[in-house]
């Protein structure tokens, strides 16, 4: 589930769902400023957009889902050898 933010609540490096009016956008957060907002976007350029848009985070609705997701991460950890692999 996905829940609007704020650009001022917004944290370094977390990904975020940017909604522009032609499309819906995923970016990592990079700084802000007083009227815009920069993100980076697949290995490529950052993008600058202004804080009128609508921003959202996601919001696991199911916190087993993060239990599950460990113990996928160990067993494939220990299949793989590769002690820092995450899934």
């Amino acid at each position: 589930m996905f829940e609007r933010i704020q650009p001022e609540d917004m944290v370094i490096g977390k990904k975020y769902k940017i909604d522009i009016e032609i499309e819906l956008i995923t970016g990592i957060y990079k700084a802000s400023t007083s009227s815009f907002v920069r993100f980076g976007i697949h290995r490529s350029v950052d993008h600058i957009y202004p804080k009128t848009c609508a921003f959202y985070q996601f919001i696991p609705q199911n916190p087993q889902w993060n239990m599950e997701r460990r113990a996928v991460s160990i067993i494939v950890r220990r299949l793989i050898g590769d002690e820092y692999f995450e899934w």
